[in-house]
């Protein structure tokens, strides 16, 4: 049944309310808090955790993405903007310029009768059951393995070649960049005239090891 107006303007205050909340519960259980979103360094990974408190509907959702923390200095290397390497850890998830990723999982926070500071308190709990739950399954190759789920029109594209270059599987990388430019593809950024595929392709060529 759908909300009364008055319903969802109490989901609103308790929306606002929640944020505000979360700023000390999240920080006491070792997250980093902005924008109402949690987020964290840990072991070489940036863990991001969105509460999304719903005004429209009676429910409270979390979505939780990791990334390698050495990904987006890749990017920021392909895309000529090293500079981002001297951002905020809260840039890689808000900055324009970041690799973006798919999440890892999405799960509903029951809301049910919870007040601001309850409800707070049960989402750091859930981001920390998530984030404990995505340790196990860290790693390069399984991050690109998610990744490439979503081929062939990826939407994650820099993040696929951006990880193949961790991988030092170069070739591999340009044959996707050389694919996605024949498909139309820009793998999501224009520098000038100039797509990340194109700025890919002459980065390897660019970075290409010496053979003797």
């Amino acid at each position: 049944m759908p909300l009364s107006k008055a319903e969802q303007k109490s989901r609103q205050i308790l929306a606002k309310s929640v944020a505000v909340e979360l700023r000390s519960r999240a920080k006491a259980a070792g997250w980093k808090v902005s924008q109402g979103c949690l987020f964290r360094e840990d072991g070489g990974w940036f863990v991001d955790a969105q509460p999304k408190v719903w005004v429209m509907e009676q429910k409270s959702t979390l979505q939780l993405s990791a990334k390698p923390m050495s990904i987006d200095p890749v990017f920021w290397e392909i895309v000529a903007t090293k500079d981002n390497n001297k951002r905020p850890l809260s840039f890689r998830l808000f900055g324009a310029w970041n690799v973006r990723t798919p999440p890892i999982s999405q799960v509903e926070v029951a809301d049910n009768s919870l007040d601001a500071a309850s409800l707070s308190d049960t989402i750091v709990q859930v981001a920390q059951r998530e984030f404990d739950r995505s340790k196990l399954s860290r790693g390069l190759e399984g991050f690109l393995s998610k990744l490439q789920k979503h081929d062939p029109d990826n939407p994650y594209l820099a993040a696929v070649v951006c990880t193949l270059a961790l991988l030092d599987r170069r070739e591999e990388a340009r044959k996707v960049c050389i694919t996605a430019r024949e498909r139309n593809k820009t793998g999501g950024f224009l520098v000038g005239a100039r797509t990340f595929v194109d700025l890919a392709l002459d980065w390897f060529d660019k970075t290409e090891p010496t053979r003797h």
